[in-house]
């Protein structure tokens, strides 16, 4: 994670931290809250989603997001002057129960994921979503298959 970025030095100052996931839906949200507002710039202000109140931890959980899990910091690593990394140790995870009847490929649907690549260079922030899925069925072979015919 970006050292200077807003996230990451919450994270260092009040050692805790959310994790949420919000669907593809939200992409232009989770693009938004990446951007470099100035310190001092409260970048949820900016998005479309709402907070609520964290039952664990102090940072606000988005209420859009299905999936969010409650940390408070483990460790950080300074990886060099611009990168650094934060282990956290979970002490919450909030779930939509509509989400643990689902089979995978249902899941994968209604979770709805944003697939992202990373960022290139600071500049660019590919990205995509959950596509075709495919379901192959394994079966053990049979004997006959396993032997040599010629």
């Amino acid at each position: 994670m970006r050292r200077y970025a807003h996230t990451l030095q919450n994270i260092i100052a009040t050692g805790e931290f959310v994790v949420n996931f919000p669907n593809y839906d939200h992409t232009d949200d989770i693009l938004e809250a990446c951007r470099f507002y100035p310190k001092g710039v409260n970048e949820l202000e900016f998005l479309q989603m709402d907070t609520v109140a964290s039952p664990s931890v102090k940072p606000p959980t988005l209420v859009q997001a299905r999936q969010a899990i409650e940390c408070t910091l483990d460790r950080f690593y300074e990886l060099d002057a611009t990168q650094g990394h934060a282990i956290g140790n979970i002490v919450n995870i909030m779930v939509d129960e509509k989400l643990l009847q689902l089979y995978r490929p249902e899941l994968a649907k209604a979770v709805n994921p944003v697939i992202t690549l990373g960022d290139a260079g600071k500049k660019y922030f590919p990205w995509t979503r959950v596509g075709e899925i495919q379901i192959d069925e394994y079966t053990p072979p049979s004997l006959m298959d396993t032997f040599d015919h010629n």
